[in-house]
Formats: C-alpha cells, structure tokens, sequence
C-alpha cells in the first residue's frame, strides 16, 4: 500500500462515519421541543463530540503505527523518538527497579530489545483520556513531529483546551458552572474537531512524506 493509498484508506474508515454522527447532532438537536430537552441534550452533546475527537487520534495513530510495520524499517534506521517510544516501557521498568539484581535483569532485556526488530504496533497511544492541548503536543513528540504549530493554530489548540474542560465538568457532575445556550455553542467545537482532524490528516501526510520515521541524517 503506498502513502497516498493509505491516508485515503483513513479517510475512509475514521472520518466519513465521524463527521456523520457529528452532524447527526444538529439534526437532533433542531427535532426537539422544549427549552428543557434542548438544554439537556446540548450539554449531552459535549462528551459525545469529545469521545469522536478522542477515538478518531487513537484510531488513526494506531493505524499509522500497524502501517509503518509494513514498511520494515531496519531499526538503526529508526528516528530516535520512535525508539525511545517503543522501548518507554521497558526504560521505565528500569528506571523504577530499585533492586540491583532487578537492575540488571532490566537492563539486559533493554539491551536485547536494541537488537530487534521495533514493532511499532506494540506502542501504546495514551491519551490520558483528557486529549487536550498539551497531551496533543506530547504524541506529537513522541511521533517526532515538533513544528505543530504548522497544523493546529493556537487558537485552535486553546478551543479544543475549552472542549476537554467542560466535558471534564460535566463528567464529574459540575453542570451548574457550565454555560451552554444554544445550538452555536454546541456547533464551534463540532467544527473545531472537524478542523482537527483535517489538520491531523495533513500532518500524517507530511510525516510519511518526509519519512520522518527514519533516522534524520544532518
């Protein structure tokens, strides 16, 4: 499968379905009667839209990764940030072994995993369940991608930060501190995610064009 036959193949299976259900809330939203099912069903909406944001960055990155497996890289040809990333686990075994015997024990599997073949598959995408601003940049490093502000503006970064806090109170039962009037408040951040993942599929796109999976050489 080539690049360009894979970035189509996301589209396909992580957007199409996602901007559907995304739209699917205004339709709703528009049936209803009163100002007390509207009002409910608003502030119901922002955790749907936030698990759509979430599970789309999931989904794609653990795609990407089963991808890049295809792709063989020799792992002395592997970027730097990939490497650590598949290895964090086993780093932070070693790092928390206070025993020395254990020490060793981590160490020598460490240094076994530096002979094989990275699965990169095997990485975890942690989103922390809060996928916010910062928990963005941070998969963005892993992934050796740190020019972000090419794709995601910092007014965009500073919406999708409101997005995650309301969903967050209204999580933890916080409904009262939270304003949400009318169907305008509900619709930026449909169209806020909607722009994140087109910015997300710009960026996969430069980073595989670039083979920024692969050792850079200077």
């Amino acid at each position: 499968m080539t690049n360009n036959d894979f970035i189509e193949s996301l589209v396909e299976e992580h957007i199409e379905w996602r901007i559907q259900e995304l739209a699917l809330i205004k339709k709703i939203y528009l049936k209803l009667k009163t100002e007390d099912e509207k009002k409910f069903f608003l502030q119901s909406s922002v955790p749907t839209i936030y698990s759509i944001w979430e599970g789309f960055v999931k989904s794609i990155l653990k795609s990407l990764l089963k991808f890049l497996d295809t792709k063989n890289i020799q792992p002395s040809n592997i970027s730097q940030e990939l490497l650590v990333w598949s290895l964090s686990e086993k780093i932070k075994n070693l790092k928390q072994s206070e025993d020395f015997k254990k020490q060793m024990k981590h160490s020598q599997i460490l240094l076994d995993e530096l002979d094989k073949q990275v699965k990169f598959s095997k990485i975890k995408i942690d989103t922390k369940s809060n996928l916010n601003d910062r928990v963005l940049k941070e998969l963005c490093i892993n992934f050796g991608i740190l020019d972000t502000e090419d794709f995601f503006s910092s007014n965009e970064l500073q919406e999708l930060f409101k997005l995650v806090d309301i969903r967050n109170k209204i999580a933890h039962g916080e409904k009262n501190s939270i304003v949400i009037e009318n169907l305008e408040d509900i619709q930026k951040y449909i169209e806020l995610v909607t722009k994140l993942m087109d910015n997300w599929m710009n960026l996969l796109d430069e980073f595989l064009k670039n083979e920024k999976f692969k050792k850079q050489t200077i």
